[in-house]
Order: structure tokens, then sequence, then C-alpha cells
């Protein structure tokens, strides 16, 4: 064994040039390697992170039959006695963040402009720590009572600035015409163009009062300190919802985020097996040079 260890330093300092590339090839290789799998998985994490706090918290507690007919956004499918279900789940401990949830789609008009919206009546205060809207408003806006925050792509198009008024056209759960006028307090400019050309927010109280429903509300997002505490939520939220008609949906199993996550980690490991692949034939490379090179020395061994 001495032997070979001595003629494997002897052959490192017998051609600098090679051993060098081969060195720096293994570290290219590892440096790479590390690089793709923390960018990338990093990238993964944002989206991920972002796609949580903008639309499905950890956990959403919604009506049985709502991911069925989400596309619609039924009324009709809503979780009621919305005090008395707040107040259970924020026993849980393990329960960071709740937030309560209007979506409903109406028609914005400002003059003789119309455009289709999705709206979200929510609570700004309970907001902070997840959708955040405030955070991306422009400077000088708010989401105060009687306001409406529209998003920029969609102001532009409406042709509507702060302080003007919007009329919001939609309909109630029981399918009568709902109106009302709300003044433009903020614009909002989240970098994501699905949300700015097609989102607008308002007070949850006032979406509630418009819509017919008191007490009300579509979804419940519930957050807890990490990712990792999902399945712990949701057995201990599950228990509050038995005899009624409510269940809960994880962030995995909403916008195709698992399949998405899923795909995400087998690209980078074919990234990563195609670089050790590489590195691994300029190491093959090198060996059998120098098994080529003495081979008379071997057979002597």
């Amino acid at each position: 064994m001495g032997v070979l260890i001595k003629l494997g330093y002897q052959n490192l300092g017998r051609h600098r040039r090679r051993t060098f590339l081969t060195i720096s090839a293994i570290f290219l290789a590892v440096g790479l390697v590390t690089y793709i799998q923390c960018h990338l998985k990093g990238i993964v994490d944002t989206m991920v992170d972002d796609f949580i706090r903008l639309h499905t918290g950890h956990v959403k507690i919604i009506h049985t039959e709502y991911q069925l007919k989400e596309r619609l956004l039924p009324l009709n499918l809503n979780v009621t006695e919305v005090d008395k279900r707040i107040s259970e789940i924020q026993e849980i401990p393990a329960v960071a963040d709740l937030a309560p949830r209007l979506r409903f789609g109406a028609l914005l008009n400002v003059e003789e402009n119309n455009q289709t919206g999705m709206g979200i009546g929510l609570i700004p205060d309970k907001e902070k720590n997840m959708m955040d809207i405030e955070k991306d408003i422009k400077p000088g806006g708010s989401l105060p009572p009687g306001g409406i925050v529209v998003g920029q792509i969609l102001a532009e198009r409406l042709g509507v600035k702060m302080g003007e008024e919007v009329t919001l056209l939609s309909q109630t759960q029981y399918h009568s015409i709902a109106a009302g006028n709300f003044t433009v307090t903020g614009i909002l400019d989240s970098g994501f163009e699905y949300i700015d050309a097609a989102m607008f927010y308002i007070n949850l109280d006032e979406a509630q009062e418009m819509l017919d429903m008191e007490n009300q509300v579509s979804e419940l997002v519930v957050m807890g300190e990490t990712r990792e505490e999902t399945a712990a939520l949701v057995e201990a939220i599950t228990p509050l919802l038995a005899n009624t008609d409510l269940t809960t949906l994880t962030w995995l199993k909403q916008g195709g985020m698992g399949q998405m996550i899923k795909s995400s980690e087998a690209g980078i490991w074919v990234v990563v097996v195609i670089v050790l692949f590489l590195a691994a034939l300029t190491i093959a490379n090198t060996m059998l040079m120098s098994v080529m090179e003495r081979t008379r020395e071997i057979g002597t061994l």
C-alpha cells in the first residue's frame, strides 16, 4: 500500500499541468453543484413562500365544495359563523396568523370605462404577516374605510387615479344586484402582472355588507411559523370542523404547487448529474492516461 501511495504522489508531480486541470475540474464541479442546488432551491423556496403569503396560507378553511367551483368565485359556498371559527382556531398553539378573506368577481366602472376584476375583502391589520398589500401600495396610498386599492395595470385600463371614484357591480350570494361606490385610496404595484392587471381590494366589512354576507367569508387563511408545521395545523384544525360543511386545504394541494416542487427538484438533479458526469469524465481521462504511461512500471510491481 505504501508503494502505491508513493507512486500516486509521484504521478501528481509528473505532469503538473494535467494535475492542475484535474484538481480544477473537481473544485469546479463541486462549486457548480453547490451553487446550482443553493441558487435554484432558493428561487423555488422564494416562489413558494410568495405563493403561500399572497394566496394560500399554509392551510385554508373552505366549504367542502368550494374548490370544485373556485374559478366561479361562488358566494353561496362560504364559511359561516366566522367570529366563532376564528376564536376557536386562534386557541391552537401552532397558529401564528389567521386572516378571513372574501373573494368575489365584479365589474369596475369609471365613467365610460368598464373592466372586470377579482376583488378581495380583507382586514389589513390581520394581513401584516401575510398578504400585506400596504407594502406594495405606491407611496401615499392605504386602505381606509370607504377606500379601494386597485392594481396598477387595472387602474391604467380604467383611467382612474388616486382620489377618484370607482363603482363596483356584482351579485350577492342570493343572486341579486350588488353595487357600491369606493374612492381609490391606493394603487398596487406588486410586480406580478396577473395581480396588478386584475385584482382590487376593499375592507372586509364593506365587502360583506355589499354582498349580503354578514359574518361569512370565502376562506379562512391560516399560517404557522414554517411550512413544515402544515401537517400539525391540519391535525389540530380538523376536529374543530367535525359535523360541518367545512374542510381544510393545504398549500401543497393548491395551484399545482406540489407538482411544481417535484418538477423543480427533478430538474435540479438532472443538472447536478450532468455536471458530475462531466467532472467524472475528466478524472477518468487523467487516470487512464496515467495508467497507460506507466504500464511497464505497474507490470513490474
